[in-house]
């Protein structure tokens, strides 16, 4: 049975695959190549076309997958020269397979011409991976690639030259299988140094569809490798020899030939150099044509496969021309190269990419289409004198197919298709949530789509990071020897940028960034008149949306939400009870889910906090505690049953504030943190301004002061995450950082306590009736001069560290929520998070253990 590439794809069941073409059908590449690397466990697909070529093939408007489930990369030659090798790499879980042929990528080439196909494996012949490497290789060294594309092809390279370097020494002369590309030396020179390894050469047979109209390349090649004869296959349809009779420069006559096959009458678009010998034969298939430009130069990039055999793998038959008709080049080179786009959306939501050839510098206007529709438009895109642009486009799209990028200018439009690298470098299981998240964040609600961005974020908490030791930390949370973030001035849209570039990150923290946004619509689903959908899927989404009344899309009431029952209450009228009944049971059912989504995150912080997408996720959890206490309906009738709660936002302050944050981490969720305090402090008049200001140290490491807070508060308000406080709210609930800034914290006034019982033993302090047994402790042993006057914990901490006791994990609890304890072992006073700095300043440097 004669193999074929999807027979080969069955067979080697790739994890990657690279694919390279001169001519490209996405649609024929859709319907039969991609269902097979998908059936087969595929997990990422490469594909090189000519540019020029690539830029056509965007003309193809049904395309759905292009640049999202597999990456287009053109490759952009000067001149006349063109990329032409027609190659497949296929990376295995134990052994790679190349497969060298000559057909391109479409209908034609894989179902209707007479193509030659030849495959190797990295087992049978590691040599020619090493020389596949090689080729990788000299093509970056060679042309310019964009980073991410030029970081795939390093990888093929790197995989292949393993392979060949696992296989150790290779006798060369014993080997009968080569790899050969003219990227460095022509096809003819190479095919005639292994000819050398022939005796007595006797016959060449050259098939190709093209030939120069003298025959000259055929006769150069016959006269390099010594041959007595030769044979020219042509197409038995026809029967056309594809020379200028009149000027042809043969030496001696030449026979024409026909391949027999299954099917002699296709039209013969294969390339086959074969050279009979006395002791064998040698044979070259690939994508070399019988052309001066493709075979005895390196302007082309041509690939071919080279095997030394006992005899021929074909049939030839000898057949007589009816005419000769040569080929015409002509119109191929009055075919205009339209400027061809190189262009990535990378994660950090820029779209970044190169025109070739480049057209000089000027100002484009940049879109993005799906098919037929133009999604986005953006003017005045500056294009560099090398052809490179980089524009940020926040909005990510809702697109169910592929996209293409077209930049035009003044007398220049240029196409390629858009590399999504969030869609490509995810997984199938990703690519799915990220389908469920656009849907939530065009509006389309479901319970279904929730619950799947739920259970994915869930699973971040699975990989748990390796904790730094907690010993040695200041009680601000900051490791040693940093005394906090440094004032740094920035602007609203620095600030959020910070938030949105995650290219340090892989495909699953970009995944999650849209899920959390995804999320963040849900928590706001009532400010934008959207309610959650009965249905699970997009059509029943259009169909039952329906907008609250415009009112409640406004400027909302606020009140002090005091207990669970009234968290998720809405006062709304409409006229349709029972459907209104049936969207309140959906909305319940998805409240929950979100309370399930929060309640979650705090244990994927305790893991990992280091992380780049944890603003978003503490961003995130805050803006569903605004949901909770600020509410934007009429209050129902109070419950006398429902005992009233702690205030939220100080509690949420409170509990995020004490994460192992990183520096940038801290950076970016200052201004947040600043923001939630304020509103904490302007509509909760019995905020704990204490807790508010230890809560901000925390998280900057050092004091915050009160033009800072205001500062970074205005700032935050402005986003989205706080689409909950109404606008003419905003200068109101920033100028609250005065009272915060003006109150001491309860770490400063139990420094202040301990301070005036051990170095002012005379004076008699008010001492608060919750610290009276701890301040007592401190006050009997002041006279310690070993340094054991009280214990100094941390939220790490296991035991005592005066007596070294082991202290209960309740005990810890409830003294990282109480601030102090007695050792039940030694009955000295145990403190926690007291700044050693301030306790420096005081006098009290080496009075206390820990």
């Amino acid at each position: 049975m004669q193999k074929t590439l999807l027979s080969l794809i069955n067979e080697a069941r790739p994890r990657r695959a690279l694919f390279t073409t001169y001519t490209f059908s996405v649609s024929w590449f859709e319907t039969f190549v991609l269902p097979a690397l998908r059936n087969a466990g595929c997990e990422q697909i490469d594909v090189l076309v000519d540019a020029t070529e690539a830029c056509k093939s965007t003309e193809e408007a049904t395309c759905l997958h292009a640049g999202n489930a597999y990456r287009v990369i053109p490759v952009s030659i000067e001149g006349s020269a063109v990329f032409h090798p027609k190659l497949v790499y296929m990376e295995g879980v134990e052994h790679d397979h190349l497969v060298v042929s000559s057909a391109n990528l479409t209908l034609a080439g894989h179902g209707k011409n007479l193509e030659v196909i030849d495959a190797v494996s990295s087992y049978q012949e590691p040599a020619v991976l090493g020389e596949f490497a090689g080729f990788v290789n000299a093509l970056l060294g060679k042309y310019d690639f964009a980073p991410e594309n030029a970081a795939i092809l390093r990888t093929y390279e790197h995989r292949a030259q393993a392979l060949r370097a696992a296989a150790g020494d290779i006798d060369e002369y014993a080997r009968t299988c080569w790899l050969i590309h003219t990227m460095t030396q022509p096809a003819a020179d190479q095919f005639a140094m292994l000819a050398d390894r022939l005796s007595r050469p006797e016959t060449l047979t050259v098939l190709a569809p093209y030939h120069s109209p003298s025959g000259e390349p055929v006769q150069n090649l016959a006269a390099a490798v010594r041959a007595s004869s030769m044979r020219v296959g042509i197409s038995r349809v026809t029967a056309h020899a594809p020379f200028e009779e009149s000027s042809t420069c043969f030496y001696e006559p030449v026979e024409y030939v026909v391949a027999e096959t299954r099917d002699s009458y296709r039209f013969p678009h294969a390339k086959c150099f074969e050279l009979q010998g006395g002791d064998g034969v040698l044979v070259m298939t690939g994508s070399v044509n019988a052309t001066s430009q493709s075979l005895e130069s390196t302007t082309n990039v041509e690939v071919a496969l080279v095997r030394r055999l006992s005899e021929s793998p074909f049939t030839w038959t000898t057949i007589e021309p009816t005419a000769y008709v040569p080929c015409d080049f002509r119109s191929m080179s009055l075919i205009a190269r339209n400027p061809a786009v190189q262009a990535t959306w990378r994660a950090s939501q820029h779209v970044v990419g190169t025109v070739t050839p480049a057209p000089g510098a000027m100002n484009v206007t940049l879109a993005i289409w799906e098919g037929e529709a133009c999604l986005k438009t953006i003017p005045a895109v500056r294009l560099t004198e090398e052809g490179a642009f980089n524009v940020l486009v926040p909005d990510d799209l809702e697109n169910t197919r592929a996209l293409r990028l077209v930049l035009t200018g003044e007398e220049m439009t240029a196409s390629g298709w858009l590399n999504v690298e969030l869609q490509l470098t995810a997984n199938d299981a990703e690519r799915k949530l990220l389908r469920a998240a656009n849907r939530m964040r065009a509006g389309e609600l479901n319970l279904a789509d929730m619950g799947a961005i739920i259970s994915y974020v869930q699973t971040l908490g699975a990989k748990r990071r390796e904790q730094a030791s907690p010993e040695g930390r200041t009680s601000d949370g900051a490791p040693d020897g940093v005394t906090g973030i440094p004032r740094k001035t920035m602007s609203y849209e620095e600030w959020r940028r910070g938030f949105e570039d995650l290219t340090q990150l892989g495909a699953s923290a970009s995944v999650t960034r849209v899920s959390l946004e995804a999320a963040l619509h849900w928590v706001n689903s009532d400010l934008t008149g959207e309610l959650p959908i009965r249905g699970s899927s997009a059509g029943d989404a259009r169909k039952e949306s329906k907008p609250k009344d415009a009112s409640a899309a406004g400027t909302p009431r606020l009140k002090l939400l005091m207990s669970d029952r009234a968290e998720y209450d809405d006062d709304y009228d409409d006229e349709d009870e029972d459907e209104e009944a049936g969207r309140a049971q959906v909305e319940e059912a998805g409240n929950a889910l979100l309370q399930k989504f929060i309640a979650s995150l705090p244990r994927v912080l305790e893991l990992d906090a280091q992380s780049a997408i944890v603003p978003m996720i503490v961003e995130l959890s805050g803006c569903a505690v605004l949901r909770r206490a600020l509410s934007h309906n009429q209050p129902r009738k109070a419950d006398a049953n429902v005992p009233s709660e702690l205030l939220v936002i100080d509690g949420w302050l409170t509990r995020y504030s004490k994460f192992d944050y990183s520096a940038q981490n801290r950076e970016k969720l200052l201004p947040f943190f600043c923001a939630m305090a304020c509103c904490a402090a302007h509509y909760h008049q019995d905020s704990s301004l204490q807790s508010v200001k230890e809560a901000l140290q925390r998280v900057a490491g050092r004091a915050v002061p009160e033009d800072e807070i205001e500062e970074l508060a205005r700032m935050a308000l402005h986003s989205r995450w706080f689409q909950r406080v109404p606008k003419t709210d905003h200068e109101r609930v920033a100028t609250s950082g005065q009272v915060i800034a003006m109150c001491l914290t309860l770490t400063q006034q139990l420094e202040d306590l301990i301070e005036i019982i051990v170095n002012r033993p005379t004076e008699k302090p008010y001492i608060p009736r919750e610290f009276e047994s701890v301040m007592s402790a401190v006050r009997q042993h002041r006279g310690n001069k070993q340094g054991r006057v009280f214990g100094n914990l941390h939220p790490k901490s296991t035991a005592c560290p005066c007596c070294f006791h082991s202290i209960k994990t309740d005990e810890l609890n409830d003294t990282v929520t109480q601030r102090a304890m007695l050792c039940t072992n030694c009955q000295r006073a145990l403190f926690m998070g007291l700044d050693k700095a301030e306790l420096a300043k005081k006098g009290l440097a080496g009075r206390y253990k820990g």
